[in-house]
């Protein structure tokens, strides 16, 4: 069974966890729902960059004060 990788967040014609594909494999990846995703190392990538993004925007909301 082969792994599905999930596409890079920054590369083009790469996965996640840095493998690199071709056209047709990396349009075909951009269509994977992330519960299909079996790869270990992107699931593990994603969730770090998911919960970096989150405390950056946590910690942005309460600097910004509205002014009147």
């Amino acid at each position: 069974m082969r792994r599905r990788h999930m596409v890079s967040l920054t590369q083009d014609k790469q996965t996640l966890c840095g493998h690199s594909a071709t056209e047709q494999e990396f349009r075909r990846m951009k269509m994977f729902p992330d519960r299909d995703i079996t790869c270990k190392r992107c699931l593990k990538l994603y969730q770090a960059h998911l919960e970096k993004s989150e405390v950056k925007i946590d910690s942005n909301t309460h600097l910004v004060k509205a002014r009147a």
